[in-house]
């Protein structure tokens, strides 16, 4: 955009924005409001204009070279909120109407250049609402985590004679919205807190708008204010869109184009409806024409294609690697290099840290290499990392989880399942013992499926021995509520954090096997029925409905009549059924790997 241009379009925000503002403080001493008039507007009109050539361009798989604009090659895709499909074009018109906003979606489905748009969309369009765009993930490496904090100080940095009262002020009576992007990239142990300050800044500044991008996540349901959005699917029309917005070779463009129109939609729809893995389709389909059909080999298939040879804007040539690896060599080490920055929750690497990463991918790897020529490979030969300010980022995460998964997959160490453990308290494993799953079955129900359940049912039984009721509940839940649905109603339970409660874990094994092999609530609906006590269930009901939710994370708060209650409503008994179920299951998991290894032997070695 011509900077005259942007510059009368941010001066007419600033004015819209900027009157509810003045017109609020008119009642202060004239220096103290002229004070605030000024450095207010200096300092936001700033914002803007260094904010707006942040986030109208990007980089991404294709354009890595320079940042293109989003205008040039992305395709806003529409949103559902419970069966109402929102078009994408007024969904400025649903932030003024509901202002408290969650926008669910996968890996690779456009959330952060969702947000980025509706930044851009707000400084070309002035509806008198002042953007504040926020990449949550930088908290991770402040001391200091508080939300407030780091967009006072944003502010700060832009004028030196900003301070609190002037933003206290803009957040009163301003319409200000806050994009919050990136809630899942949010290290686990500090999102309870950050959730605490979001709610406060949404209960105490009236006027503003909240935005926040995640993946999906069972938290925001409590979100009394907030409307959850979820990103729907590219349409085919908007798919054959962006191929066709893209500025690749005209000819294999065009060969993609009318194979994805005629057959790849259809036949590869969770692939083709996926904006980045789209994308990355028409570089598969570049290099070998065909596209595999499991998640793992897709990705490998463009991993290779990124390897071996890409220039987006020209016909394919060899590009020079800098370590000269060989491709096992090299995929190794970035193997080692994803699940190092994952275990430590490094989503965005900080410049004094890449080294300290690489270094030890390269000494688990037992490979000659260079740290600083690993690096330009990942940047510039390979392109699965980008510069993002004073760090580093993953081109997009989920090759963080992809080449995370390859090394679970590939590497004979000791101490899976502690491995496996872990990564599944960081984000719930996000989609990487899945992919582990889909690659070796075999691999991650021997050695971390089976022996968690075994280790569950074990502890499980002392409780149950020990006769201690509330403990069985408290390790698989956070607290005990009531569930409200079309259906019906009955006793509900809060989840609490994947780290210390099971329930998560039989949410993960349900979502793992798609047959409900781990369904004990669809499998053994009879004895569910005989177990219940109806009577003392509505009678707990009725107790949480005068005296709130009971809180398992503290039951020595839980007075008497509660406890008893709990107990005769037999939801323990319950649980350790269900517990008993999960051991079952997990014997018939252990049998099927024990026939297909003794197969094995008995054809290889007779």
């Amino acid at each position: 955009m011509i900077d005259e241009t942007l510059s009368t379009l941010v001066s007419e925000l600033i004015r819209q924005f900027t009157l509810p503002v003045y017109s609020g403080i008119k009642n202060l001493k004239t220096d103290a409001s002229n004070k605030i008039r000024v450095t207010l507007g200096s300092c936001f009109t700033d914002y803007l204009l260094r904010n707006y050539e942040r986030y109208s361009k990007t980089k991404t798989l294709l354009y890595r070279e320079m940042p293109v604009k989003l205008k040039d090659f992305y395709v806003r895709t529409d949103l559902r909120i419970n069966s109402q499909i929102i078009d994408e074009n007024k969904f400025i018109d649903e932030i003024e109407k509901n202002k408290r906003i969650v926008v669910l979606g996968s890996a690779g489905c456009g959330k952060s250049t969702f947000c980025k748009s509706i930044f851009v969309e707000l400084v070309e369009r002035s509806k008198g609402i002042f953007p504040i765009f926020i990449e949550l993930r930088h908290l991770n490496s402040l001391s200091d985590k508080s939300l407030y904090s780091y967009i006072l100080n944003s502010m700060i940095s832009i004028n030196s004679s900003f301070n609190k009262e002037q933003l206290d002020y803009a957040l009163k009576l301003g319409k200000i919205l806050l994009i919050l992007d990136g809630f899942d990239e949010v290290n686990i142990e500090y999102r309870d807190k950050l959730e605490q300050e979001i709610l406060y800044l949404s209960n105490n500044y009236h006027e503003i708008r909240i935005l926040i991008s995640s993946r999906n996540n069972e938290r925001f349901s409590s979100w009394d204010e907030f409307f959850q959005y979820k990103i729907e699917p590219l349409d085919k029309n908007k798919a054959l869109s962006l191929i066709n917005k893209l500025d690749y070779d005209r000819v294999v463009k065009n060969a993609f184009i009318d194979i994805l129109d005629k057959k790849l939609y259809q036949s590869h729809h969770s692939f083709s409806s996926n904006p980045l893995l789209l994308t990355m389709m028409l570089l598969t389909y570049d290099q070998i024409a065909e596209i595999p059909n499991k998640l793992h080999l897709f990705y490998e298939q463009a991993f290779l294609t990124l390897f071996n040879k890409h220039d987006s804007l020209k016909s394919m040539y060899k590009r020079k690697s800098f370590t000269g690896l060989a491709l096992d060599d090299f995929k190794k080490c970035l193997e080692a290099f994803s699940i190092l920055t994952y275990c430590d929750r490094a989503y965005y690497i900080e410049e004094a840290k890449i080294n300290f990463y690489i270094s030890n991918a390269i000494k688990i790897s037992n490979i000659d290499a260079s740290c600083d020529e690993f690096l330009k490979d990942l940047l510039e030969s390979v392109c699965i990392l980008q510069r993002d300010g004073l760090g580093y980022s993953f081109t997009h995460r989920s090759f963080q989880e992809y080449f995370t998964a390859q090394f679970l997959v590939n590497r004979s160490i000791d101490k899976k399942y502690e491995l496996f453990d872990k990564l599944y308290k960081v984000n719930g494993g996000d989609n990487i013992l899945l992919m582990v799953y889909d690659i070796n079955s075999d691999l991650i129900e021997k050695e971390w499926v089976i022996p968690k359940i075994k280790k569950i049912n074990l502890n499980f039984n002392e409780l149950n021995q020990q006769g201690d009721y509330l403990g069985i509940l408290e390790r698989v839940y956070s607290g005990i509520s009531i569930y409200d649905e079309e259906d019906g109603y009955g006793v509900g339970y809060a989840m609490g954090s994947v780290s210390n409660k099971y329930c998560h874990f039989f949410h993960f094994l349900n979502n793992l096997y798609a047959n409900d092999f781990f369904n004990f609530y669809l499998l053994k609906k009879e004895l569910i029925s005989e177990l219940k006590d109806s009577y003392f269930e509505e009678q707990l009901l009725e107790y949480i409905r005068l005296n709130g939710d009971i809180d398992l994370e503290e039951t020595y708060k839980i007075d008497s009549f509660a406890r008893e209650l709990i107990r005769r409503s037999k939801l323990a008994e319950l649980l350790m059924a269900h517990i008993s179920f999960l051991n079952q299951q997990a014997i018939t998991l252990e049998k099927k790997c024990l026939r297909k290894e003794t197969n094995i032997f008995s054809l290889l070695l007779n």
